[in-house]
């Protein structure tokens, strides 16, 4: 149980890491930026300005992170990946559905 739960979290830290660097959109989508990219463009925002783009960028984040776990779906070797991914598609899809719930109560 142990070594499953290490490799589960080793396997994640590698997912995070990757989400700043690979990009899976199609040319249709904007581009992404990186997590350093996001994080500046909270800086000396506050309020309503702040929780706008923090949640832009949270979107933006985890689709990126859904469209890293439906790959590991298709690619990866090892159940332990197949098991993470379905987790991570499944967390993340219903972060973003409250979002963008939020963005719409709130009028963004």
């Amino acid at each position: 149980m142990k070594k499953a739960s290490t490799l589960s979290l080793i396997v994640l830290t590698a997912l995070l890491g990757a989400c700043t660097t690979v990009d899976t959109r199609t040319e249709d989508q904007h581009d992404s930026m990186s997590m350093h990219d996001m994080t500046a463009s909270l800086e000396g925002k506050t309020g309503d300005d702040f929780d706008k783009a923090f949640i832009d960028a949270m979107i933006e984040h985890h689709e990126g992170a859904v469209d890293m776990a439906e790959l590991a779906l298709d690619h990866a070797k090892h159940e332990a990946i197949h098991t993470l991914a379905e987790a991570i598609i499944d967390t993340q899809q219903k972060e973003i559905a409250l979002m963008q719930q939020w963005k719409d109560a709130w009028g963004y």
